[in-house]
């Protein structure tokens, strides 16, 4: 995929044809969902809220920082009421599929906040159903710059000009031309703060968004859907869509200089730009409806002590309390290390370093799961324990990610080839599971002695045996592995 500017504007449009008015991509014949009563009840349950606790079960849509300010905004939570055979899950794979073979990003922190878009969109439509397969179909190519705008004050001049990026003040720059063609007041609102401000402009690229603002116009019963919050959680699924393509701006801006870079002639430390504390990253997408609402403007805002959010996050500091609980100090070396390397992947995941957050999970699992003359084998089975559910498909299934993941590790190490930012995704989700189970065995003391440590190995095995020949552990086995946890009327495999 190129993600160049004149040399890839078109490549996407040249795999699209009209149909119903806008585009189709030529992609894999791409699976609907079947006229069936479980999925019918699970698209007809889905509702935003506020509220965590209404439902079974939940996604939640992280806070938002809008117009560029610190204004944050309430988390949203996606919720099911009716969770049988089809899961939230599902769904969310099923979106992640139809946008394979664009151009449009392949994350689950996108495909949640698309649902709660498509959930709120629904109230609008007769039939749930018929509407989420049109929106499976309904992927569509549209014009997308982005403006970097950094705290200091640009010198007087002519913007410089390097591969199709523009270098210079926000005011000599197209930010006030672009959101005026949006049709957003943004830069009317924000245009006196940044107008003296550096700014960096990127190319317009192809770009790939789901038709979401076609099928709101279109909608039989527009009045029924609720616009505000309609609109708030659109511009969720924007902004986790636009620090995905922000990404492929920098890897472009990146690229283009390597050669002159190995030259000693890098002109923009990249790493450095992405994390410049007070900057603002705005995109502005365009030509992505024939309807009324011609373009969106997303305004992110980096933090300036690069927190979590603002006010540090209570539920982040809610959650880490809980994990500070009843846990000693010193901590045992083994939860120690793992912490170590596990902090150290999430911040290169943080800056979209996919290579060095899966080989630090990796190097962080290996010291937990390996033994002399024993690796990817001996870690992927034990590890696929810990992140199971107590089922012998469940196991089956995730060893053969982790086997997959280390394939995808192997294939940096010995052949250059970067791992995807959805396989650094499994491992995190992998991770958590793995680092829930150290902190039940921490507060049990098993990590503290060598001897308990290596009776928690051996357990393992002996549930990996267990489940290659089809058979369940008891709960009391589970539970002293520290794989759930018994109490409150029930059993429980949930992260303390």
């Amino acid at each position: 995929m190129s993600f160049g500017g004149e040399d890839s504007g078109s490549t996407l449009t040249e795999r699209c044809a009209t149909v119903s008015g806008r585009y189709k991509t030529h992609r894999p014949t791409m699976s609907l969902l079947p006229d069936t009563p479980d999925f019918r009840q699970i698209l007809d349950s889905l509702t935003v809220s506020t509220d965590p606790g209404v439902c079974l079960i939940r996604a939640e849509i992280p806070g938002r920082l809008a117009n560029g300010g610190l204004v944050v905004f309430p988390p949203l939570f996606l919720h099911s009421s009716q969770e049988g055979k089809i899961k939230l899950a599902a769904l969310s794979r099923r979106l992640i599929e139809s946008w394979q073979g664009t151009e449009h990003p392949t994350s689950a922190k996108i495909a949640e906040p698309a649902l709660a878009v498509f959930s709120l969109l629904r109230t609008g439509y007769p039939d749930s159903l018929s509407l989420f397969n049109r929106l499976l179909e309904s992927t569509v190519p549209v014009d997308v710059s982005h403006f970097a705008v950094f705290p200091g004050t640009a010198q007087e001049g002519k913007p410089a000009e390097f591969a199709g990026f523009r270098m210079g003040a926000v005011q000599s720059l197209s930010l006030q031309h672009r959101s005026t063609r949006a049709r957003s007041d943004y830069f009317d609102l924000h245009g006196k703060l940044l107008q003296h401000r550096c700014c960096i402009e990127s190319p317009i690229y192809k770009r790939a968004v789901m038709g979401f603002l076609d099928l709101f116009w279109q909608a039989p019963s527009r009045q029924t859907i609720p616009n505000e919050l309609f609109f708030q959680v659109l511009l969720s699924y924007y902004e986790a869509l636009t620090f995905s393509y922000a990404e492929r701006m920098w890897q472009d801006l990146d690229d283009k200089q390597s050669i002159g870079g190995a030259a000693g002639l890098e002109a923009f430390d990249v790493p450095s730009l992405k994390r410049m504390p007070g900057t603002i990253f705005v995109s502005v997408y365009l030509n992505q409806t024939r309807h009324r609402w011609d373009g969106y403007v997303v305004p992110l805002a980096l933090s300036m002590f690069h927190m979590n959010s603002w006010v540090g996050n209570p539920p982040i500091l809610k959650t880490l309390n809980a994990y500070q609980a009843d846990l000693t100090f010193p901590r045992s070396p083994t939860l120690s290390q793992v912490a170590r390397f596990g902090v150290r992947a999430r911040r290169a995941a943080n800056r979209s370093d996919w290579a060095e957050a899966l080989l630090n999970f990796t190097i962080a699992l290996e010291m937990l799961f390996s033994e002399r003359n024993q690796t990817g084998q001996a870690v992927s089975r034990r590890f696929a324990v810990v992140a199971s559910e107590p089922v012998p498909e469940a196991f089956a299934a995730h060893r053969k990610e982790i086997l997959s993941l280390y394939d995808a590790r192997s294939q940096y190490v010995h052949a250059g080839v970067t791992p995807s930012q959805t396989a650094v995704e499994s491992m995190t989700g992998l991770f958590e599971k793995a680092l829930a189970v150290l902190v039940r065995l921490e507060r049990k003391h098993v990590l503290h002695e060598d001897e308990s440590f290596a009776r928690w190995i051996r357990l393992l095995d002996w549930i990996a045996s267990g489940y290659e020949a089809g058979q369940v552990p008891a709960t009391a086995v589970l539970e002293e592995a520290g794989l759930c946890v018994v109490g409150g009327g029930g059993v429980s495999t949930v992260t303390p």
